[in-house]
């Protein structure tokens, strides 16, 4: 915020307007020091939020806890249950093959 271009008082009533305008401002900020923290306040602050928790420490927590969840788990679970029904698939395909192949060859008359 840009303060506006001060005019200098070149009367004294001026300078007594210029000093209301003053006095109006100090007192504002005497109303709003009984509301102001003092040194033992901010010091209670900061007791307390050293207590707090980093971000980073919030961010491994989320890690662990996405980790565990019963979706997750389940993921977990129904991949490795697919990867084993697929290698079981092919071991059966390839089973299959040479047994097709076998019998093709059985059938194949011998000169």
């Amino acid at each position: 915020m840009t303060q506006p271009q001060r005019v200098s008082a070149l009367t004294v009533g001026e300078l007594d307007i210029h000093l209301g305008y003053i006095q109006t401002e100090l007192g504002k900020i005497a109303d709003a020091i009984p509301n102001m923290a003092t040194k033992d306040d901010i010091r209670a602050l900061e007791t307390r939020m050293a207590a707090f928790a980093t971000k980073e420490e919030l961010k491994a927590v989320e890690a662990k806890l996405q980790a565990e969840t019963v979706s997750s788990t389940f993921e977990r679970w129904t991949t490795g249950i697919t990867r084993v029904a697929s290698a079981f698939a092919a071991m059966l395909a390839m089973g299959a093959a040479i047994a097709a192949l076998v019998h093709f060859l059985d059938r194949v008359p011998k000169p």
